[in-house]
């Protein structure tokens, strides 16, 4: 995943495999707050950042499951990346992690700003988060939100609406408030 302000471009790619001790030396910083290097079920997302002051590649250790498409969001010097989930917080300035939190006990696919919080793609629910990443309101569908086509997007914003669709064909649409406004059966 690519991701860019006027101060910042960012790349987010995952490493597969467990990372060994001596890999860690390729990062100029490593985060692992649950300590996920202990087992060999973790992934790792390369983070490369360039700003105008300097380069750097930062490594968050996290879940095996985290997808790094559509991982990340950026607020001014801020970068939120969900890692299944996970939330990792970084101040860019400093490159320090200023928050971690585990945000459910399902599968998430992707982060989405939106104003005053995120829209959360989970495998069975969709999260809306208030800025201190609380939870706001969930949604859940009939079945996963996937289908068996895996090339058809089932998650999209536009308008200030969220359009989904579940592996058993039915759609919704939610407002961000999370209120249903419609619901197509198959």
């Amino acid at each position: 995943m690519k991701i860019s302000s006027q101060r910042y471009q960012i790349s987010i790619d995952k490493i597969y495999g467990p990372l060994k001790s001596e890999d860690l030396n390729s990062f100029d910083y490593v985060f692992d707050p649950k300590d996920h290097i202990t087992d060999e079920f973790h992934s790792v997302f390369s983070i490369k950042i360039e700003s105008t002051k300097k380069a750097l590649t930062v490594g968050l250790i996290g879940s095996f499951y985290a997808i790094d498409r559509k991982c990340a969001a950026l607020d001014g010097s801020t970068l939120i990346v969900l890692m299944d989930d996970e939330i990792f917080v970084l101040d860019l300035e400093s490159i320090s992690l200023v928050q971690h939190t585990a945000i459910g006990n399902e599968s998430y696919f992707s982060i989405y700003p939106i104003q005053n919080g995120y829209i959360i793609h989970g495998e069975q629910t969709i999260l809306r988060l208030n800025k201190d990443f609380d939870q706001v309101w969930r949604f859940g569908g009939s079945d996963i939100f996937a289908t068996p086509d895996v090339d058809k997007e089932t998650f999209a914003i536009s308008n200030d609406q969220i359009f989904l669709e579940d592996w058993n064909g039915y759609k919704f649409i939610l407002d961000l408030d999370g209120k249903l406004l419609q619901e197509t059966q198959p």
